[in-house]
């Protein structure tokens, strides 16, 4: 275990971006004894009647690709297993999952082809938050079970669940161990989900990460991450040349001259902000942030994001070259040229979207907005763009466990290896071979006419009447999310269903729009045009930093709620001033207030933070 994060574990209990950061700090001997046994006598009687009903055999739900788990009786189910492994066939494996979303019962159709593939046979038991407690009350796990941080480490106190530490091999889990994003999370798990002890009893699920759009897709943008104008207009007014934001102005007037008034009526303007998103900081500097791949997640202390530098920078340091005042100062001329809806402080979120998403009324969508349908991205000389992720790099509060009573574990950690493993999740949601996909003559993996069909239009695909239904979803450990073995023409297939793949996307995205863009700008996809320009940075050194600083204390935090009380006042007063010379007074004002409130001692704390916080973020890398 690196310095870094022993003591930061030795020395905080935190709760930061999802994620909850124990301290290692254990109460021992028999006082942690009678804590869980506290805990799970608590369990017990809260479960009541729900222990008994807790086996192999119990179901409440069943679903297309299941059989009602009456059917199989745990006797019953147990001899059915002894006679199958010891004819080298079949080895049962029960999973409670994390929700009621998964079908319950034995899997039958197509998915249990899919396990007996892999020498498997499964059974999901039915799920409910008080069965849940009863399995822990008890003690009688299934042989997989998916648990959010508490309950895991309920379950590791209680020595319920296996160090998974002892077959993380090759041999027992190679694609859990061939994945590295996921060993990242791992080593995350081991830290800071193991009760203290620093070994893994729980691999996390839904572990995210980016993953750049394919050479040859049809159409790919950087989300909010971009400047976005209102297409039909902008197309109307000619498709004037963008060089620079502040070409922005004369391009909005132009689009607010040709579209004076929305289809509904609604008055257009050229951008439209909100006083709705002031939770923490200005929130209408989110999107101008975006522009120049910046985040704003440390704007409640001052601390501008530069994500494409990797650099944090203190705006009371920067002043008027930061960020930060460049964007005030863009809206004010907004403001005073007449492009801005000057009823933007009225305006709460939801307000902005209708004006922008469902009328359509904004020209350039700023502020919180981003727009979507109906608006098109194009790229401005000069701009860095760090694409949105939303992702979870150290996966989601739900981890898999394997019961430490498990009598088949070799079946069971075939289970698990299973989970990691992006074919099984392309079998799963593609289907055997000649329903949705066939292979061509090269052996390429490509859509059949009724896969197509069914993807275009939105309709069910059904494999001998069954329909193509999620299965252990949430719980899916892989972090890939493209197959390992099925390949297209444009390389490996996306798993999660033939809708994502190009052949789909090449019909459902040829709309005019596209068309119109790809004409003017001479780009299949506004993707190519920022790589082109050197201008994408799919990844930074500050990606997931946050994550690891601490809340501030009570006290700091009156401090950091009332400069924030500051600087969102100063900020609209700012956008809203008649000329330059009182944006330039109102700003030396804010800063000067922000330094009597102590905002020095508050950048120079986060800055401490951030630092400490990389250190610990490095030490977890597989890499």
């Amino acid at each position: 275990m690196s310095e870094s994060i022993k003591k930061y574990r030795e020395e905080n209990s935190l709760l930061t971006g999802g994620i909850t950061f124990c301290s290692t700090k254990q109460v021992g001997g028999q006082g942690m004894k009678n804590k869980v046994l506290k805990k799970l006598l608590a369990l017990s009687l809260a479960a009541g009647m729900a222990v008994a009903a807790i086996g192999c055999g119990s179901s409440e739900t069943t679903a297309e690709g299941s059989a009602p788990a009456e059917a199989v009786s745990e006797e019953a189910s147990a001899e059915g297993v002894t006679e199958k492994t010891a004819s080298g066939k079949l080895d049962l494996v029960t999973i409670y999952p994390s929700d009621g979303s998964t079908a319950s019962g034995v899997v039958t159709g197509y998915k249990a082809d899919i396990l007996a593939k892999r020498g498997l046979q499964a059974e999901v038991w039915a799920w409910s938050e008080e069965k849940t407690n009863a399995i822990l009350a008890s003690g009688d796990l299934p042989d997989i079970m998916f648990v959010n941080g508490e309950k895991l480490n309920t379950l590791i106190e209680a020595g319920l669940v296996l160090n998974l530490d002892d077959y993380l091999t090759e041999e027992k889990l190679p694609h859990v161990l061939g994945d590295s994003p996921l060993m990242t999370a791992i080593n995350y798990s081991r830290e800071y989900r193991s009760a203290g002890e620093g070994v893994l009893y729980g691999i996390p699920t839904q572990v995210g990460v980016f993953e750049l759009p394919k050479d040859n897709g049809l159409w790919a943008d950087t989300g909010r991450d971009a400047v976005k104008v209102n297409w039909d207009v902008y197309y109307a007014a000619g498709c004037p040349e963008i060089n620079s934001v502040d070409d922005l102005i004369p391009v909005m007037k132009k689009m607010m001259e040709i579209k004076p008034e929305a289809d509904d009526g609604t008055k257009t303007w050229g951008t439209i902000l909100n006083a709705g998103s002031d939770a923490t900081y200005w929130g209408n500097i989110q999107l101008w942030n975006k522009w120049f791949g910046y985040e704003s997640d440390n704007l409640p202390y001052l601390i501008e994001s530069d994500m494409v530098n990797g650099v944090y920078s203190s705006i009371l340091e920067t002043g008027k070259d930061s960020l930060y005042y460049k964007g005030l100062k863009w809206y004010n001329e907004c403001y005073r040229e007449g492009v801005m809806d000057p009823d933007s402080i009225n305006n709460d979120r939801e307000t902005q979207k209708a004006k922008v998403e469902k009328s359509l009324a904004c020209m350039i969508p700023s502020g919180t907005a981003a727009g979507w349908a109906g608006y098109l991205p194009v790229y401005i000389k000069g701009q860095q763009l760090y694409p949105e992720k939303w992702l979870q790099s150290y996966g989601i509060d739900n981890y898999l466990v394997v019961s430490a009573k498990c009598k088949n574990l070799e079946a069971a950690l075939r289970a698990v290896d299973m989970l990691a493993d992006p074919d099984t999740y392309f079998e799963i949601y593609c289907g055997p071979e000649g329903i949705q996909w066939e292979y061509d003559e090269e052996g390429l993996v490509m859509p059949t006419e009724y896969g197509l069909d069914c993807a275009i239009n939105g309709t069910d695909v059904e494999i001998n009447g069954e329909k193509i239904v999620l299965w252990l979803d949430k719980d899916r450990i892989t972090s890939d999310k493209y197959a390992a073995s099925y390949f297209g023409p444009d390389g490996a297939r996306e798993y999660k269903g033939i809708s994502e793949w190009y052949e789909v996307k090449a019909v459902n995205n040829d709309n005019e729009d596209y068309v119109q863009w790809r004409e003017t700008f001479g780009y299949d996809r506004f993707y190519d045009q920022v790589v082109d320009n050197n201008a994408f940075y799919a990844e930074s050194p500050l990606d997931n930093v946050v994550n690891f600083c601490p809340q501030p204390e009570d006290t700091m935090q009156l401090t950091i709620d009332a400069i924030k009380e500051c600087v969102v006042e100063a900020s609209w007063k700012m956008v809203y001033s008649d000329s330059e010379d009182a944006f330039d007074k109102i700003w030396a004002q804010m800063i000067q207030d922000c330094i009597e409130l102590d905002g020095e001692a508050i950048v120079q704390w986060r800055m401490d933070e951030l630092n400490k916080a990389m250190e610990i973020k490095d030490a977890l890398s597989a890499d």
